[in-house]
């Protein structure tokens, strides 16, 4: 029984790391840096604690899935562990989903702000040669420069 409470609590936890993750996704979308800090600070912080149960549960079943652990159960704690397996999978498939989403969401805003740059400053690169000096090879096709 201590086992399957063990599991309610890092279900718990996957819960409300999936709202964190649509609390993230919410943040991109309306681009709140604050909002997305928090969402991050959250997520860390709840990733050392699902972290900590899970060593717990180690500690207790040793290294066995969680199916292997059903397997070793009957009657009622079997049907309990089924259920929870379930919900498991469901929340991870969910937090796979959301955080693929909010990965789409961060690389198409950071594309948007690269292409935003490079339209607007000169595409000068610099790159340092053999001897540590800057060798500056600049295109004049940017919108803007640097003289005033």
């Amino acid at each position: 029984m201590e086992l399957i409470n063990l599991l309610e609590e890092e279900k718990k936890c996957l819960k409300d790391m999936l709202d964190i993750l649509n609390e993230e996704k919410a943040a991109v979308i309306s681009d709140d840096m604050q909002r997305l800090q928090g969402a991050a600070k959250k997520k860390e912080e709840l990733k050392l604690k699902i972290d900590d149960l899970e060593i717990t549960r180690i500690q207790k079943c040793g290294d066995k899935t969680l199916s292997e652990i059903i397997s070793l159960h009957e009657g009622s704690e079997k049907a309990e562990l089924e259920t929870l397996a379930a919900d498991f999978k469901d929340i991870v498939k969910n937090i796979q989903k959301i955080n693929d989403m909010n990965r789409r969401l961060i690389n198409q805003s950071l594309n948007f702000v690269k292409a935003a740059i490079s339209t607007a400053a000169p595409s000068g690169t610099s790159v340092y040669g053999q001897n540590g000096s800057i060798n500056k090879k600049s295109t004049s096709s940017a919108m803007l420069d640097r003289n005033i």
